[in-house]
């Protein structure tokens, strides 16, 4: 297993750094040698202002298995709203062209949906979920991507996470 800061300014992006977001990678070759698809599974971990861009250096975008997000501050999931673009506009293999939508599991808090569309400005209706399998987080309840276990719990923080 691989982790990569993909950023971790605080509450905004710097000059040398995006804000959070963090990258958890298995090889194939891990992922087959513990019984599930011999393919690179990849799980971003918030996804801050200015992240998206630098992610690419490490991942496709259309690869990435899932994301979760910790909270709903910017820093920590803005650029879900430019990974939905990339997702449905992508000019080979975005759900535009190809008709099939994605259906990226996003893992958040409560509201994360209408957080989403409301960044976005998405009309009513027509919001990022039809792009995302937006999903809420239930703490103490792990949840499965690939090889990959994520097992969500409350902290204490100005806003749910």
């Amino acid at each position: 297993m691989r982790l990569v800061t993909v950023g971790c300014s605080g509450s905004f992006a710097g000059p040398a750094s995006p804000a959070s977001s963090y990258l958890v990678q298995v090889p194939a070759a891990e992922a087959a040698a513990a019984g599930f698809e011999a393919r690179d599974w990849n799980v971003v971990l918030d996804l801050g202002n200015g992240s998206l861009g630098a992610l690419q250096r490490f991942v496709e975008p259309l690869d990435v298995d899932a994301v979760g997000l910790s909270h709903l501050h910017p820093d920590h999931f803005v650029d879900v709203c430019g990974l939905y673009v990339y997702l449905r506009y992508h000019p080979a293999r975005g759900s535009a062209r190809t008709g099939v939508p994605s259906r990226l599991p996003v893992l958040g808090p409560s509201d994360t949906v209408a957080r989403l569309d409301a960044a976005y400005c998405a009309e009513p209706g027509d919001g990022l979920a039809h792009e995302l399998d937006v999903r809420t987080w239930e703490p103490g309840a792990p949840v499965t991507v690939g090889p990959l276990t994520l097992e969500p719990f409350r902290v204490f923080h100005p806003v749910e996470a």
